[in-house]
């Protein structure tokens, strides 16, 4: 149940060995992987961080939305926010990925 709320950091798929958080950025752009500790190798799937990518442009949206509308802020004002918050959720890419079984 704390999976659905709190993302942790990926694992072996084959000896649950935990990354670490600067290896998954390396990581990012790799297809197949080679574990550290058990020498066997695995695959990188990305499928939960579109889904990251899709919550945070409907979030972004809304707070673009709310922010304009209610509180009447400028476009300066707006920018920084949003690079605020762009700069937040690429900080939590890591989170998002996972390591599958190679078939």
């Amino acid at each position: 149940m704390a999976n659905l709320f709190l993302p942790s950091l990926p694992v072996c798929p084959h000896c649950k060995t935990i990354y670490r958080y600067g290896d998954v950025r390396k990581l990012i752009f790799k297809k197949e992987q080679e574990c550290y500790h058990c020498k066997k190798r695995f695959k990188i799937s990305k499928k939960k961080l579109i889904v990251m990518f899709i919550e945070y442009l409907i979030i972004l949206i809304a707070v673009n939305l709310l922010l304009i509308g209610f509180a009447g802020v400028n476009l300066i004002t707006l920018f920084i926010i949003n690079v605020v918050l762009t700069a937040l959720a690429l900080t939590l890419v890591p989170y998002y990925i996972l390591f599958v079984e190679k078939k």
